[in-house]
This record gives C-alpha cells, structure tokens and sequence, in this order.
C-alpha cells in the first residue's frame, strides 16, 4: 500500500494479515513472488526481498546515488524512487529508480537469491510502470512515451518499441514472448509489435484494458468485451459487456473487472457469472481455485 508503506500478508482463506512489512516510504507497484520470496521497490528509493512465509528481510538495495530525499504525495520520498514492478525471471531481479531527469534515472539487475552481482546503467526516459521481458530484452514502460527497450544481459539500450509519442504504464508480453503491447494512449488505443524486431501488429483504438491466451486476443472497450485472432487480428466476437478495467485469463474462464463489479465468460462471450463489488476493479489474480479482485477503494475480495 502507498498508503502507510507497507507489504502485508494475507491468509488465502480468511483474508486476514499474517505479516506486515514496514518500508521508508510509498509501495506503488504490486510486488513480485519467486521461490518463496517476495521482491517490490519503494519510493523510499530502495528495493527489496523477504520471504514470503514470514517477511524476514533478505537483501535490501538502493540503487540511487545518494540517501537524498524531497516531499512528494505527502510523504517524504527519495529523489530516486522505485516507480517500477521488480521483475525477477531466470535468478535475477531488475527494476528502476529514479523519475527526474535531471537528477538521473536507472535500470538495474542483480541476482535475485542475494542481491549480488548484476549492472546498473542510466535510463534514457523516466521508467514507470510494470517491467516486461522476453529470453534477452527488458521493456520498460516509461508513462507517457513509448516504452525503453534494454538487453538483459548487460543493461544496453536497445531503441525504443516504436518512434511514436504515445505510451502508458501499461505493457504485457505474450506467453509465447512473441508479441508486446502497450498503452493506452493519449488517444485511447493499445499498440502492437513483435517482441524481437519492434515491426508493428495493429493498433486497437477504444480498447483500455487486453490480454493474449493461445491463438486469440480478448480486449476490453468502455462498453464490449472483443475477442479477436491474433493471426490478423481478426474479430471473432463483440459482445456488449462493459467491464473496461482489467482482464485475465484462467481456467477457460475470461475474468473482467469494471466499475463496480467483476464477471466470468466463457470462450463464446457468455456471462457466467458476475458480483458486485465497491469502486473501479483495476486488479485481479487466479490461484488455488479463487479468483482476487482489488478495487481503487482499498479493498480486496475473494472469489471461489
């Protein structure tokens, strides 16, 4: 929570904190679980690893320059905050740290088990949101403009995904690390490229909120839910279903999450089931046969 700094453990079952851990500052980015560790950057300008079954810490790192701080949000944050999920793949972490171009920004990686080893390099635009990989690249979205592309081996600047102005904090890598999209816009559209030459797929205007699983493309609009071939990008259904916020895909079910409520469909576009919930669903996750929904109020609720 960027709300009183802190990591908390939930029971899976009651819902109840078994662990809070305490940071300097602001958690904005939900963290990132790997080999019964936990990993997730602060604005405090640190990022860090506990365990997950009791919030030990493990390693901390700061990847500023300095313990330097300034007021922002109401809080008392480093001038070179963790804006970025820390995404940990194949025994390394790497995340970012900084937003001020004129005070310097970074990308990092170290070695995920203890904090060793790794580079660090400057970022060409200011890293916010959650990072992307494939086998040999790192995509940092970076808010308003297109996202940064890095190599993972050793941090060099790859270009950017494409030489438009549009970007978003948003990004997702296909299963097959094929493709990457990105957004939404200024103009409310998600965009589409080839994960390893960058060429473009397509552009989806209206669409806010999209995944990939299999052969298809489901998206969500502020009032349908599409699926779509990705070969082509050709339309398969349209169905009226406003549940623009955030989609995932488990157990042959579509999950959508909107302004107030949260709903399963089948492959056909067909509402299975669907709840209420209090304020705008902006994230959800399926584990252990339940279906987690978190909504811009505060709160987190439990599905079976």
């Amino acid at each position: 929570t960027s709300a009183d700094d802190t990591l908390i453990c939930l029971d899976l079952e009651s819902g109840k904190p078994r662990w809070t851990f305490f940071a300097e500052g602001p958690i904005r980015l939900a963290p990132s679980v790997d080999a019964g560790r936990v990993y997730f950057g602060s604005d405090d300008g640190s990022v860090y690893c506990v365990t997950a079954d009791t919030g030990r810490p493990v390693w901390r790192k700061r990847t500023g320059p300095r313990e330097d701080r300034i007021w922002g949000n109401q809080h008392m944050i480093s001038v070179w905050p963790v804006r970025t999920s820390v995404l940990v793949d194949k025994g390394y972490a790497y995340w970012t740290a900084g937003i001020f171009p004129e005070e310097g920004m970074f990308v990092s990686r170290c070695r995920a088990d203890d904090g060793s080893e790794g580079w660090t390099v400057k970022a060409d635009r200011p890293p916010q949101g959650y990072l992307l990989a494939t086998s040999d690249r790192l995509f940092v979205p970076t808010g308003k403009t297109v996202p940064s592309v890095y190599a993972r081996a050793d941090g060099r600047l790859l270009g950017q995904v494409s030489g438009g102005r549009e970007g978003g904090s948003w990004g997702l890598v296909s299963p097959d690390k094929a493709s990457f999209w990105f957004g939404p816009g200024i103009h409310g559209e998600l965009f589409g490229f080839h994960a390893r030459t960058s060429a473009p797929i397509g552009n989806l205007a209206g669409a806010r909120s999209l995944i990939v699983a299999g052969g298809h493309v489901y998206y969500a609009t502020d009032t349908e839910l599409v699926k779509m071939r990705r070969e082509g990008l050709q339309e398969v259904w349209r169905r009226k279903h406003a549940y623009p916020n955030t989609l995932i895909f488990a157990g042959g079910h579509l999950f959508a999450g909107g302004n107030g409520g949260v709903a399963a469909f089948d492959g056909g576009g067909k509402k299975v089931w669907s709840a209420p919930v209090d304020g705008k669903v902006f994230g959800l996750a399926a584990a252990d046969g339940s279906l987690f929904v978190s909504t811009d109020d505060g709160s987190i609720y439990s599905f079976k």
